[in-house]
């Protein structure tokens, strides 16, 4: 019984990029490839039928899967049609090259991991604790009131739940129990490798938009293959933070290679982070430093210009929060996310001890290595640092650190939590150290084709 369950829920998962096709399938999006537009159509479809679920809750109707993705489906339909069309006789360029010794040892790498982490989800050894806590009850109760109930919510007893806290997982996590029949809880756990696998599928493409096919493959190795081992070691299987990584390196692999003046990649960006925003409150910090470093790097002249292309960036996220945030708000449920404290109650004396403390939670997981590689890697790439897709996830990362640690001082001794929670959540500024890396070493590339 619970295989044949959890096999429907998993099967439940292809609505995702059934939902979000019409957008991907628009003439602006064949330069990722086939395998990446798949990945982008199922983010797309998760994003847009859990702003539906949201919508509905708000409206006060249950959920019915059918509508539900009917909706989903017209919402990412609309969005293709805010695209102009391709202009004809303007072929997208394609990076080329081969992949070669290197590249196919990348492969190996990326099946190697894919392989280590389905192991691990199979065999439950890298199962979170907040699934069992956080993730799958929520999922169980909504799916059970086909909408996200206000009276579980509401109960004082499940305030350590996180009322304000993003919809995204959960939602999804409820749509496969509606479809289902019931919940599965190895379900969640597969979606750890399920997700590192869209992930080594879509990158490849994408980050070949400005790399070349061998630079492209490596990076993709090396994210996946640290993903991989530390979600292994730090225990995210059928958490949040795969779902959040997903979103979060896709969005900047599209931006590193948007070409100026093109409104799709960053439309695609734009979905993308307001899936991350959906998914984790680190979402909703990323958005900022992403969206707005991009708008800084590539600020086009005019200032309709400039709010367009801050529409698509931003305007996805600002819609779903301004729809969760209503909901939470008419149900008296909260009116914003929960926090430590006062934006300015911060304790200087923690500041030792939070930056000591990380130090030690980043090296507890294979001797800092996923974080001081691509570090290292970034730092030798030599004049490409200085590139605007070098700088561009460099700044992204350095942003989130420090967000991360002016979070932590908020709390007199946040000993238990960085324990807790610092690995998991400093995943994304590993990945983000590679990107860079890549583009430093692509635009060195770059520099030594001109000079010879």
């Amino acid at each position: 019984m619970e295989m044949r369950s959890g096999f429907f829920w998993l099967a439940s998962l292809l609505a995702f990029p059934v939902a979000g096709a019409p957008l991907l399938l628009h003439p602006s999006f064949r330069r990722y490839g086939a395998s990446a537009r798949a990945v982008f159509a199922g983010a797309a479809g998760a994003f847009a039928i859990t702003l539906v679920l949201v919508l509905a809750t708000l409206a006060g109707w249950p959920w019915r899967l059918l509508p539900v993705v009917l909706v989903g489906t017209a919402l990412c339909l609309l969005l293709r049609l805010v695209l102009p069309p391709v202009v004809p006789g303007n072929p997208v360029r394609s990076a080329g090259g081969t992949p070669g010794p290197v590249g196919w040892s990348a492969l190996a790498i990326i099946v190697l991991a894919l392989a280590a982490a389905t192991a691990a989800a199979a065999s439950a050894s890298a199962t979170s604790p907040d699934l069992l806590l956080f993730w799958g009850p929520k999922a169980e109760a909504f799916s059970a009131a086909r909408g996200f109930d206000p009276e579980y919510l509401g109960d004082p007893l499940h305030r350590y739940q996180h009322v304000s806290y993003p919809p995204l997982v959960p939602a999804v996590y409820a749509f496969g129990a509606i479809a289902a029949g019931r919940f599965p809880w190895m379900g969640p756990v597969a979606t750890f490798p399920l997700l590192l696998a869209a992930l080594a599928l879509a990158l490849p493409g994408t980050l070949a938009r400005f790399a070349s096919r061998r630079d492209a493959l490596v990076a993709t190795a090396m994210i996946v293959a640290s993903a991989g081992f530390l979600g292994d070691s730090l225990d995210i299987a059928g958490n949040a933070d795969p779902a959040l990584l997903l979103f979060e390196i896709l969005a900047i692999a599209v931006l590193m290679g948007a070409p100026k003046g093109e409104p799709a990649p960053e439309l695609l960006a734009g979905v993308l982070l307001g899936a991350a925003a959906a998914a984790k409150v680190e979402g909703l910090p990323f958005v900022l430093a992403a969206g707005s470093f991009h708008l800084l790097r590539r600020g086009g002249p005019g200032l309709v210009s400039t709010v367009g292309r801050g529409v698509r960036l931003f305007g996805p996220s600002a819609a779903f929060l301004g729809a969760w945030f209503a909901f939470g708000a008419m149900r008296g449920l909260f009116r914003g996310y929960e926090s430590y404290g006062p934006l300015l109650e911060i304790h200087g004396s923690a500041l030792p001890v939070a930056l000591r403390t990380i130090a030690t939670s980043l090296a507890s997981a294979g001797w800092a290595l996923a974080w001081t590689i691509p570090l290292a890697a970034l730092l030798m790439a030599g004049r490409g640092v200085r590139s605007s897709n070098a700088i561009f996830p460099a700044a992204v990362a350095a942003t989130l650190g420090v967000f991360f640690l002016f979070t932590y001082i908020h709390l007199a001794d946040p000993t238990l939590l960085i324990g807790w929670s610092a690995g998991r959540i400093f995943m994304i500024v590993s990945c983000l150290l590679v990107l860079a890396a890549l583009g430093a070493t692509s635009a060195s590339a770059s520099d030594e084709r001109r000079s010879g």
